[in-house]
């Protein structure tokens, strides 16, 4: 059963609406928005879980760079319980042939956790921070 989803109060009226407008449509069909996720490019076939990358499956979210600025706190707490349903879901199924390892990347800043990108050298799974060299086995 998917965790229930927070909802906070705002100063003003038209976030607490974005946010119960979210919360209800998510808790209503979760696997809706987890299916848009999986599309995401950057979430890799839903495998780089990130309550971020979820934010971008709401349409009140992402129609521009001041909505994503104004609703980035309201749809928060929806996108976090639908991440951590995905994480749950990938951790029941059956590993694939060289998919049976999870990396948890945390910290304040998701912009450093986003530069992280997954890639292969010599035929060994790597993990590299945008930086010059610092290849990361795994």
């Amino acid at each position: 059963m998917m965790e229930q989803i927070r909802r906070i109060s705002f100063s003003d009226d038209f976030r607490n609406e974005v946010q119960e407008t979210v919360a209800r449509e998510v808790e209503a069909d979760p696997e809706r928005f987890i299916e848009r996720f999986k599309a995401l490019p950057q979430s890799l076939g839903g495998r780089f879980v990130s309550a971020d990358t979820f934010k971008e499956t709401f349409e009140q979210y992402v129609g521009s760079k001041e909505s994503r600025n104004l609703f980035n706190t309201p749809v928060h707490n929806a996108a976090a319980v639908l991440a951590s349903e995905q994480f749950r879901w990938l951790l029941a199924e059956t590993p694939q042939a060289g998919r049976n390892e999870v990396v948890l990347l945390t910290g304040r800043r998701a912009r450093v956790k986003r530069q992280w990108c997954c890639g292969k050298k010599n035929g060994r799974r790597m993990f590299m921070p945008f930086t010059k060299g610092n290849w990361l086995t795994r």
